[in-house]
C-alpha cells in the first residue's frame, strides 16, 4: 500500500511540540498514517494495487469477525466502502513502559533519536536525566529498500508516499454504552506496526520555479534600453 500524505504524523516527533490534552507527555506520542491504493504514476502501481485490493477486503472481514453484533460505528483500522476510496490505519507506539525484561537497553536509542523541535529536545534531555527509566523509546521498525533501518530525521522523506509492505498486529476493543440501539456503541481496532519495507521509494517532490528579480521596465521600454547603453 501506499502511505497517503494526508494525515501522515509518522514524522520522528509525530507533530508533538508541546504539552496537549492528547499527548501531554512526549512519552505519550503514537505515530500513525494511513495506506491507500497506490496513484497511476508508480510503474509497480498495477500489481501493488491488486494486492491492496486483497489486503483491503481482508482487513475488512477481520473487522467483521470480531465485531460486536448491532454496532455499526467503527474506528482506527480500515475506513471506507472500497478499496478504491478506502484507507488503513497503522500505528506505532514510539515509548513503552520499563520492566524487568526491557531496562537493559532501555535508554539505548535516546542518544541518536532526532530532536525535531524544541520541545522534543527538552523532553529527550529530561528522559536521559532520569536516574532510573520510566519509559523506552522504540524507533519505527521501518526498512529502506537497502534494507538498513531508517533514521529517525529522514521517516518523512523516506515514508510519506512511499510504497510499502506491513506487518503489524491487530487490537480489537468493544466499547459498549447505555443506549440500547447501539448508536453509542462502537467497535475500535488498533494496527500496531511489526515491521514495514519501503517497496518503491516516494516520487521525488516538485521543484518550486526559481524566483527571478522583475525589472519595473518592460524590457522593450527605450528608456530601459538607454540606461543599459550607458
Amino acid at each position: 500500500m501506499q502511505l497517503s500524505s494526508a494525515n501522515f504524523w509518522m514524522s520522528s516527533n509525530g507533530g508533538w511540540k508541546a504539552p496537549t490534552v492528547i499527548a501531554p507527555s512526549f512519552t505519550d506520542v503514537k505515530l500513525s498514517a494511513f495506506g491507500v491504493m497506490p496513484d497511476e504514476s508508480m510503474r509497480e502501481a498495477q500489481l501493488a494495487a491488486d494486492d491492496f485490493n486483497t489486503a483491503f477486503e481482508q482487513a475488512c472481514e477481520l473487522q467483521r469477525l470480531v465485531e460486536m453484533k448491532g454496532v455499526k460505528f467503527k474506528m482506527g483500522f480500515a475506513n471506507g466502502s472500497s478499496a478504491e476510496t478506502g484507507t488503513i490505519k497503522i500505528k506505532h507506539n514510539l515509548f513503552e513502559e520499563v520492566d524487568d525484561l526491557n531496562r537493559h537497553d532501555a535508554g539505548d536509542a535516546l542518544d541518536e533519536y532526532d530532536a525535531a523541535n524544541a520541545g522534543v529536545a527538552e523532553a529527550l534531555a529530561a528522559l536521559k536525566a532520569q536516574d532510573r527509566l520510566a519509559f523506552k523509546l522504540n524507533p519505527l521498525p521501518a526498512y529502506g529498500k537497502d534494507e538498513q533501518l531508517i533514521p529517525s530525521s529522514m521517516y518523512c522523506r523516506k515514508l510519506e508516499n512511499a510504497l510499502v509492505e506491513v506487518r503489524f498486529t491487530l487490537t480489537h476493543w468493544g466499547i459498549r454504552a447505555g443506549a440500547k440501539d447501539g448508536t453509542s456503541a462502537k467497535d475500535v481496532y488498533n494496527a500496531d506496526i511489526v515491521d514495514m519495507m519501503v517497496l518503491v521509494p516516494p516520487p521525488p517532490p516538485i521543484a518550486s520555479p526559481k524566483k527571478r528579480k522583475v525589472s519595473n521596465l518592460h524590457p522593450s521600454s527605450p528608456t530601459k534600453k538607454h540606461v543599459i547603453k550607458k
